[in-house]
C-alpha cells in the first residue's frame, strides 16, 4: 500500500493510526533480562527542557528532515516541505548553524513533487561538501538531484529499475570510499523500499549503479534509516515475516557498497505481530564506531528502545528501553557528546486528549536512559509526522510538525544547550 498526494491510502492510515495508538497487550514483561535503563512509563512530564524558539523561513511547511554534515566544523542541513499556495509543492532547504537557519534554499518545486506526512525527502551534503537531494515525484518515485558548485541543481535521475507501485522511503548514506573520490564527481549512497522491498545502490549526477536488492520482503510504508560507519554502512527497516512479525532488521554493507551486503538480521526481536504496516521505521545515528538505532513496536503498548552497536553495525547489544508503554514512537536520534546520543519521541498526552508531547532523554550504550524532559507539544494524529533532531556546536535542535486551527501544517522548532540536555550526564565521561 502506498501513501497518496497529502495522505497514505486508507489501509495504511488506519494501521498507522493503530500503529500509533496500540492497545496494550498483556505481555508487559521485558523481552529479554538483560534490557537496561527499564521504566514502567513515561507520562506527561512536567520537567521542561529549557529551550528558545527557532526561526523558520516558512508560512507552513511540513516533512522536516535533518543531515549531520561529514566535517564536524561545517553546518548541519534541514529541509522541509512547503505547499505553495498556487497548489505546488516546493523541497527547500537551510543550513543549520549554532546560532540557527541561514536564508533558505528552493531545491526543486513543481506540481510533480509529492508531499505526505510519512515519505519524508532528504538533502544531505556529501564527503566533499556537495549537497544531494532525494525527493518524491509523481505517480510514486524517486529522484535524486545533486547541487553545482554554481548553485544549480543536476538533472534529476531515478535511482532506481522497473516498474512498480511504489518507490519510496529514501534513505542517503556515504558512499564507497571510491566512489567518492572519483573523478566523475561525487557520489551518494541512497537506500528506498520499492514494493515491499528494501533496496540500495550509489548514485552520481546523471547516474546510479544497478540496484541491489538488500530484502525481499519488508513492510511497505514504514521508513528506512542509514548511516554509515568509517568502514561500513547500516540500513536498518522494518521486516516483514510470513507470519506477519514485522520487527526492525538491519543490513550492513562492507566498504559502504551494496554490493557487498550482508544477510538481513533482526537483532534482539520483539515479535511484534501485526497485519499492516505500522509506518513508524527505525532512526539511526553515529559517534565514531557506536551506531544507535530507535525502534518502535506496539506490542506492549507502544514501546521505543535504542540498540547500540560499538563495532559499526557488525553487532547489537540487547536494547536500552526508552520508554515501556503509552508511546507514539517516530523517534528521533542524534549523538550528542561522545557516546551519549539524545532520543526525541512522541507519547500521549493523558491531560490533553488528541495532543501529544515531544520528548526528549540521553542514552548511553552503558550508562542508560537520562532523565525524560518535554520539548513541546503537538497533535497526536499523523499530521504531526516525524520530529528530527541534531547537535550543532553547543545547541540541541529539534524541530516538529504541528497543525493550527485551520488544519495546516506548520513547522515547530526549538533549541537548548547541550549542556541542559545532557545534565547530570554532562558532568560524567561520556
Amino acid at each position: 500500500m502506498r501513501p497518496h498526494h497529502g495522505s497514505l491510502g486508507l489501509l495504511c492510515a488506519l494501521l498507522a493510526c493503530k500503529g500509533a495508538d496500540p492497545a496494550p497487550s498483556a505481555a508487559g514483561a521485558p523481552s529479554s533480562p538483560t534490557e537496561r535503563g527499564e521504566i514502567k512509563e513515561a507520562p506527561a512530564t512536567d520537567d521542561a527542557l529549557p529551550t528558545t524558539p527557532v526561526s523558520i523561513p516558512a508560512d507552513a511547511g511540513l516533512a522536516p528532515s535533518i543531515a549531520l554534515p561529514h566535517d564536524p566544523k561545517a553546518p548541519a542541513w534541514f529541509s522541509w516541505l512547503e505547499r505553495r499556495p498556487d497548489g505546488t509543492v516546493a523541497l527547500t532547504a537551510a543550513a543549520l548553524r549554532e546560532d540557527g537557519l541561514d536564508p533558505p534554499q528552493t531545491v526543486v518545486e513543481g506540481p510533480h513533487l509529492l508531499a505526505n506526512w510519512a515519505d519524508v525527502p532528504r538533502v544531505a551534503p556529501t564527503p566533499g561538501g556537495a549537497l544531494v537531494a532525494a525527493y518524491l515525484v509523481r505517480p510514486y518515485e524517486i529522484r535524486t538531484s545533486f547541487q553545482r558548485p554554481d548553485g544549480t541543481w543536476s538533472e534529476p535521475i531515478a535511482p532506481h529499475r522497473g516498474t512498480a507501485e511504489e518507490f519510496g522511503f529514501p534513505a542517503l548514506f556515504a558512499p564507497p570510499a571510491g566512489a567518492a573520490e572519483a573523478a566523475s564527481g561525487p557520489a551518494m549512497g541512497i537506500a528506498w523500499i520499492q514494493d515491499g522491498t528494501v533496496r540500495a545502490t550509489t548514485v552520481r549526477p546523471g547516474a546510479a549503479d544497478p540496484p541491489v536488492v538488500l530484502d525481499p520482503r519488508t513492510c511497505e510504508c514504514c521508513r528506512v534509516a542509514a548511516v554509515a560507519t568509517p568502514g561500513a554502512a547500516v540500513v536498518a527497516y522494518r521486516d516483514r515475516s510470513p507470519a506477519e512479525v514485522r520487527d526492525i532488521a538491519v543490513v550492513r554493507l562492507a566498504g559502504r557498497d551494496p554490493t557487498h551486503a550482508t544477510e538481513p538480521s533482526v537483532p534482539a526481536p520483539r515479535g511484534w505481530t501485526i497485519a499492516g504496516c505500522p509506518v513508524n521505521g527505525p532512526q539511526a545515528a553515529r559517534a565514531g564506531a557506536t551506531v544507535a538505532l530507535t525502534r518502535f513496536d506496539g506490542k506492549d503498548g507502544g514501546r521505543v528502545d535504542v540498540l547500540f552497536s560499538t563495532d559499526g553495525g557488525a553487532h547489537f547489544e540487547p536494547p536500552v528501553v526508552v520508554q515501556a508503554s503509552g508511546s507514539l514512537g517516530r523517534a528521533a536520534i542524534t549523538p550528542l557528546r561522545g557516546t551519549t546520543f539524545a532520543v526525541v519521541y512522541l507519547s500521549k498526552d493523558a491531560a490533553a486528549p488528541g495532543r501529544a508531547q515531544v520528548l526528549a532523554r540521553t542514552v548511553h550504550p552503558e550508562k542508560g536512559v537520562g532523565p525524560v524532559r518535554r520539548v513541546g507539544t503537538t497533535t497526536a494524529g499523523r499530521d504531526s509526522g516525524f520530529p528530527v533532531a541534531a547537535a550543532v556546536g553547543q545547541r540541541f535542535f529539534v524541530f516538529w510538525t504541528d497543525v493550527d486551527e485551520g488544519g495546516t501544517p506548520r513547522l515547530v522548532g526549538r533549541s537548548a544547550r547541550i549542556e541542559d540536555v545532557l545534565g547530570a550526564a554532562g558532568k560524567e565521561p561520556a
